[in-house]
């Protein structure tokens, strides 16, 4: 399932005018996909830092719950990644799309019988892509059913 708020609609639709710009564009993008499975949560190993556990505690009392760390853990600036002059922020929102795209390759590779969220956010400026395991017995970082209430545009994808 895909949603997007309206303002993510208009923010798409005005990107793919610069689609082409892409073509000429050298972009290189060092996008972390390496992935690991601790106290069942998924996380992106960033800077070959690799957990053996997680402080539950200090997780619940900071982040709310997995979810939420997670979601905080999963996120990724798309300009902090891209090395190019990207010209227009147009740019970063069409990599967003793709990061989401690879990201979802990777998770349902790695981790074929959990779901996941992932989501894109774009505020006009900068794109921020995150992902989360999909858990019932938590809320999801996003709800799906409120994504008009945010100011900035809103992907939200479940696989």
């Amino acid at each position: 399932m895909i949603r997007t708020n309206g303002l993510m609609n208009n923010y798409i639709n005005k990107a793919t005018e610069f689609e082409e710009d892409m073509k000429n564009l050298l972009v290189s993008i060092k996008l972390p996909t390496n992935l690991i499975e601790v106290d069942d949560c998924v996380l992106l190993i960033v800077n070959d830092i690799i957990p053996k556990s997680l402080d539950l505690n200090f997780i619940n009392k900071v982040f709310g719950d997995k979810t939420g760390y997670e979601a905080y853990n999963n996120h990724l600036h798309i300009s902090s990644v891209v090395e190019c002059e990207i010209l227009n922020p147009y740019h970063e929102l069409l990599i967003g799309i793709d990061v989401i795209e690879l990201w979802e390759q990777i998770l349902i590779e790695s981790f074929p019988s959990e779901k996941f969220i992932l989501i894109l956010s774009f505020d006009g400026v900068g794109a921020v892509a995150r992902f989360h395991k999909y858990r019932v017995e938590e809320a999801n970082w996003v709800d799906p059913d409120d994504i008009e209430m945010f100011k900035e545009g809103i992907l939200y994808k479940s696989v």
